[in-house]
């Protein structure tokens, strides 16, 4: 049974307790009624259902039944209308009254309020269609039996208007408790991906941690042996800077001795230059002097040698 069936059931039942309806039951549609109690074998008929009834232990079943048997003395009070014995129609609603009334006995007992709203949903219909029936088989009874019969419409009327409250509350507390149920999940769901997440980030915390961890260490150790290497650094610089000071000493001194050696080695070249420019102009002189002495020289073997040619042709035959 679900709230949907509640509903729909409520409003049936509604309906046919303020007007006539085409969906409501009536007295052509009662089960035959078999035996009735103008007939000795009655007795064997309802001690069969007795038997019947004592048998049956489902709570579903059994409530079945006594809807069923209710229906059906309905259906003998019609049948004795019909045979002109309306004196009988007392002792059948009696049991009529008494069947419906074990059958919520059996629903009010159920352990479970599903089990009972079921039953009582069961127990509603039922009698929501059997106040239509009485409705009419009043009709066709004598005065005094019409106000018996009048007082059974009536209750069941009451009972149904209790049950359908019940069945109210009941659909109410299951929509209340199918929205809980619904919140719990989505909480529940919420949680599970809550701690997923919780634990997701608590892995990647842990691995973020690890890893700063390692890089701090790392930075650690740079910073031990940059420490180191820049003492090192220090001293080589220091080392470096002091060589450099005596280089630039040195060379300061040597640069020193060096103009002076300069000045010395200027002196001495510009001696060296006016010594060579003497020996030029000698030797300039010299050369003039030469050139005049091979003239000379020349023309006297010129004229020697014009001499012999002379000679020569004169001793020749």
């Amino acid at each position: 049974m679900n709230q949907y069936n509640i509903v729909t059931l409520l409003t049936a039942s509604l309906l046919v307790l303020t007007i006539p309806s085409v969906y409501a039951q009536s007295i052509d549609d009662l089960p035959e009624p078999g035996t009735t109690p103008d007939s000795f074998v009655y007795g064997f008929k309802k001690a069969f259902e007795g038997l019947d009834l004592a048998f049956t232990f489902n709570q579903n079943d059994k409530v079945a039944k006594h809807l069923k048997f209710a229906e059906l003395r309905l259906s003998e009070a019609n049948a004795v209308v019909q045979k002109g014995m309306p004196e009988l129609v007392g002792d059948l609603t009696k049991d009529y009254e008494k069947q419906v009334s074990d059958a919520k006995k059996i629903a009010d007992s159920a352990s479970k309020a599903a089990d009972k709203a079921s039953l009582t949903e069961d127990i509603v219909s039922a009698s929501s269609k059997h106040v239509e029936v009485l409705t009419d088989l009043k009709d066709t009874l004598p005065e005094q039996a019409q106000l018996r019969i009048q007082v059974i419409i009536d209750n069941s009327k009451k009972d149904i208007g209790i049950a359908m409250k019940e069945l109210s509350n009941y659909a109410d507390a299951m929509a209340k408790s199918e929205e809980m149920k619904k919140t719990a999940e989505y909480h529940k769901s919420n949680s599970t991906e809550t701690r997923e997440h919780d634990a997701e980030y608590k892995d990647d915390a842990m691995a973020k941690s690890e890893e700063m961890k390692k890089t701090a260490e790392y930075h650690k150790s740079n910073s031990t042996e940059t420490r180191e290497h820049d003492a090192e650094y220090k001293d080589d610089a220091m080392a470096k800077s002091e060589e450099m000071k005596k280089t630039a000493e040195y060379h300061k001194s040597n640069s020193t001795e060096t103009r002076e050696h300069d000045a010395e080695y200027k002196d001495d070249a510009m001696a060296k230059s006016e010594e060579m420019k003497k020996t030029a102009e000698y030797h300039k002189s010299n050369s003039t002097e030469t050139r005049e002495h091979d003239a000379e020289y020349k023309d006297d073997v010129m004229a020697k040698s014009e001499e012999m040619k002379k000679t020569a042709e004169d001793q020749t035959p």
